[in-house]
Formats: structure tokens, sequence, C-alpha cells
């Protein structure tokens, strides 16, 4: 019993090394996403889309641990309630860099699945913001137009932070996945909702993907 379990242990040992994958490989995804802001006074939700590339790195021989960089670009915003009933949409997008670490596990040689957890940083590349008709921004900016959420009018921050996190199931190298990531900083200078605590925004991700 006991040379059956260690042949039984062998066996499961190597078919686990000869499942491991190269040392660095990229991949390519994309998909939708679903996005809102982080105050209590954020409405609906707005769809969205994220474009990427990034790398599975392998840190160590032997071990399921791996580094994830990725760049994405990614379509995000709120609709938000703004004084007299009014309503508020800003719609952002943003070229992001993600650094997850990540486990990764395989129940056989064609399939893997893993889950990270990392920090993110996004720039402001285009954007537009947009009121109910017949109401102001702020200040007396009224709505007759779209206005550039990172011009001087609505005055968005163009630099982004937070905490991503992610799943994937990949078979024979294709693979889908999810994310969910939220700001951790305040973007709306100006305070363009009723809720003065200023705005972050957070999204969930659902995505496809192939690894070279």
């Amino acid at each position: 019993m006991r040379k059956l379990l260690l042949l039984l242990t062998i066996w499961g040992i190597t078919n686990t090394l000869s499942a491991q994958e190269k040392t660095f490989a990229p991949f390519v995804k994309g998909g939708v996403l679903i996005s809102n802001g982080t105050t209590n006074d954020s409405q609906e939700a707005l769809w969205g889309y994220n474009l990427g590339v990034g790398a599975y790195i392998h840190l160590f021989k032997n071990s399921s641990l791996y580094a994830v960089p990725s760049l994405e670009l990614k379509r995000k915003g709120a609709r938000l309630s703004a004084q007299y009933d009014a309503e508020i949409t800003t719609k952002c997008l943003y070229l992001q860099l993600t650094a997850d670490l990540a486990r990764r596990f395989h129940p056989n040689r064609n399939q893997a699945i893993s889950f990270g957890l990392g920090p993110y940083v996004a720039y402001g590349v285009s954007g537009k913001t947009y009121g109910s008709p017949g109401v102001y921004l702020y200040n007396g900016v009224p709505v007759d137009r779209r206005y550039d959420t990172f011009g001087t009018e609505i005055g968005f921050e163009r630099w982004d932070a937070g905490i991503h996190t992610f799943m994937e199931y990949e078979l024979k190298k294709f693979f889908i996945g999810t994310s969910f990531e939220v700001g951790a900083v305040s973007v709306d200078r100006r305070r363009l909702s009723v809720n003065r605590n200023g705005l972050s925004f957070m999204d969930f991700n659902l995505y496809l993907g192939y690894r070279f």
C-alpha cells in the first residue's frame, strides 16, 4: 500500500512538472466591462470595453507563482446624481498598467486556473461628460454641449490608481477571465455630483484571450 501511494505521489509530481509552462508567455485579451462610481449617489452602471496585452512570467522553478504585468485600454465611467434631480454622465478612456501577482494551477496538461491580485495605475487619454437637458454641471457651466472630461471645464484628474484582482480558466491556450478593480484616487476635483467625498471608479470585466 505504501509503495502504491509513493508511486502515485511520484506520478503526480512528474505530471505537474511536465505541465509547467515556459518562463515568459505573452497573451492578448479583450472583452466588455460594467463600471460605476464608488460614491453612494452613483446611478446605473455604464457598459464599456477592455483591450490588452500582457505576459505570464514564471518567478520560481517548480512553483505556481507568476508575475502578470499587462497594458490595457479601458473605457469606463459613471452616471451621477446632480442638483435638482438632474444626472451627470461621465465617460473616460484610460491606458492602464497592471502588475498582478498570481497563482497558477494545472488540473491536467491542457488546462490551467489562475488567481491574481495587484495594483494598477492608469492615465486618462480622453473622455466626455454631459448632463441632463436644462441643468448646469457646476458653477453655471451649461450642458449645451459635451465637455472634455479632462479639460478645464470638468477638470478630472488624468492619473488614477487602485487595486485589481482576476480569475482565469485556460484550455489549450485559449482562456476566459473575469476581473474586478476599484480606484483609490479621487478623480473628480470639481465635485460634480451632490456627494462631496470625491469620485473613484470601479468596474467588473469579462474577457476572452489567447496565450502564446
